[in-house]
């Protein structure tokens, strides 16, 4: 039989009683004001003497700025989360890149210059007069959160800005694409200069300007850009298949018949480009004791016999890497080489490359030239 307590209630519900009090204040517990996280707290308090936390002010300062106002505001200061290239790669930054880098081609002005005009639509018509196909842009002059987005995410970052200067130039000049089918962005005097020994993993996808002595070179060699196959078995052409690496361009079926082969390259259809390795060295008065290191450079397109053997240069490029299956077979396990691929290749003999002339000393020399003077 249960027993009964002084104030009339047995045991077992006292017992009870005690562990609805249990819960009650645990619940109270969990939703005290001091235990809610900051973001939940009510805001909206009728006390003149509340200030709120310094990160629950971070917070609706951030909330406060919307994702359309890029327009406006740098895009640092909106960046989602996720690594830099992720965030380059979105169609958002994209846009703000294009328009950036455009608003940058057409208003630029060189503050040496004399006249107010934009430098770059000068060196456009340049460029147009000598049937070039590059375009050098001063990372010194482009200071903007796209140089930033350029150091970090590279690839993403030249092909846009390529796209908008192959727009601009195509809008301004429509014959030349007749002489030339894509215009090139070249980075000059870019900031990141590293030595070739210091070169390692967390250079790695990353823009860098590197120095050195040729002492191997290869060649112009065509290369596959856009290849095309033809289906041994029923004729059908397939493709075009780009290529964006230094692998092969693998097929897995026939899309017509289905059949997994064999096929051959289209020769007619595929489309090359010029192709050419260097050998690039630490140049001797700058090594410390014991041999000096070297790397692969691959040129591209116009960059090709830029450079001989013994010649001194500097190359500003893409530090990658690329699987060697020769190595991975003898080891047994993958083996990667790095090697860079060059965006601008400039000689240190070049007395242009520190210091160019412009209007005002062209028309300085030709002065001095004069008799009279």
């Amino acid at each position: 039989m249960a027993g009964v307590s002084t104030n009339g209630c047995s045991d077992d519900e006292a017992s009870d009683s005690m562990e609805v009090v249990r819960v009650k204040a645990s619940q109270e517990a969990r939703v005290s004001p001091f235990k809610l996280p900051h973001l939940l707290h009510d805001q909206d308090r009728d006390d003149e003497s509340y200030v709120p936390s310094k990160r629950s002010r971070a917070y609706s300062k951030t909330q406060a700025t919307p994702i359309a106002s890029l327009d406006d505001e740098p895009a640092y200061r909106i960046r989602g989360t996720g690594t830099i290239r992720e965030w380059v790669a979105t169609n958002l930054v994209r846009r703000f890149i294009c328009r950036r880098f455009e608003e940058f081609l057409l208003t630029y002005v060189d503050p040496k210059s004399e006249k107010e005009d934009s430098a770059y639509l000068k060196q456009i018509n340049e460029m147009v007069s000598v049937n070039k196909c590059s375009l050098e842009i001063d990372h010194r002059q482009f200071r903007d959160t796209v140089a930033l987005y350029l150091v970090n995410a590279p690839r993403t970052v030249l092909e846009v800005m390529e796209d908008v200067a192959n727009k601009l130039i195509f809008d301004l000049f429509p014959d030349y694409k007749k002489i030339h089918e894509k215009i090139y962005v070249r980075i000059t005097n870019l900031s990141a200069y590293k030595q070739i020994r210091n070169l390692g993993q967390s250079n790695l996808n990353y823009i860098i300007r590197i120095g050195g002595v040729v002492t191997r070179c290869t060649g112009v060699l065509p290369q596959l850009q856009q290849v095309k196959y033809d289906c041994n078995t029923c004729g059908a052409i397939l493709g075009p298949f780009v290529k964006t690496s230094y692998a092969g361009v693998k097929v897995g079926s026939c899309s017509h018949c289905q059949s997994k082969g064999p096929f051959t390259v289209n020769i007619e259809q595929t489309i090359y480009r010029n192709y050419q390795k260097l050998t690039l060295q630490e140049s001797s008065g700058i090594i410390p004791a014991g041999l000096p290191r070297c790397t692969k450079v691959i040129l591209l397109n116009d960059l090709v016999d830029c450079a001989r053997p013994g010649e001194e240069i500097e190359v500003t490029g893409i530090y990658t890497k690329l699987l060697a299956m020769s190595l991975s077979t003898k080891k047994g396990f993958p083996v990667s080489v790095t090697l860079v691929e060059a965006n601008y290749v400039a000689k240190k003999q070049d007395p242009f490359l520190a210091y160019k002339l412009t209007q005002g000393d062209k028309k300085k020399i030709k002065l001095a030239k004069d008799p009279r003077i």
